[in-house]
């Protein structure tokens, strides 16, 4: 007999927790393609000499338009060039990409990624730096 929706989410909840156990090389997929995406974008940005600094662990991955690689939150947060990390965002909402919000670029990473779709968010990345480049 159901209860309502509590009952789906609680099937919902044990089916992952269930799959996430006994299919554990998920875990290993999403660290890989955390660094992959980490190494694209720092490539991208440093090939056109755009101040971005990426950071992240595991299947996160965050991008930080600040002058020194930030130490904290607060520094992030309290150097960082929200002109350029509102065009960021607008240029991947254009592309069909979203991240976290407008003034801080947060990628979340979940198995229903591939690996195009990683190099898609490094190559569209690549090319806002070279329009940010071009024009400076």
């Amino acid at each position: 007999r159901s209860r309502g929706l509590g009952d789906v989410y609680k099937r919902q909840g044990y089916t992952l927790i269930k799959e996430l156990s006994e299919k554990p090389q998920i875990y290993e997929r999403l660290d890989k393609l955390g660094e992959r995406l980490r190494k694209g974008l720092r490539e991208a940005f440093e090939k056109h000499d755009v101040q971005a600094h990426v950071t992240g662990i595991g299947s996160l991955a965050s991008v930080h338009f600040t002058k020194t690689p930030p130490r904290d939150v607060r520094t992030a947060q309290t150097e960082r060039n929200l002109k350029l990390a509102r065009a960021y965002f607008s240029y991947l909402l254009e592309a069909g990409i979203l991240c976290l919000i407008p003034q801080n670029q947060v990628f979340f990473i979940s198995g229903a990624h591939r690996e195009e779709d990683i190099d898609k968010v490094a190559e569209v990345s690549e090319a806002f730096a070279r329009a940010v480049y071009s024009l400076l």
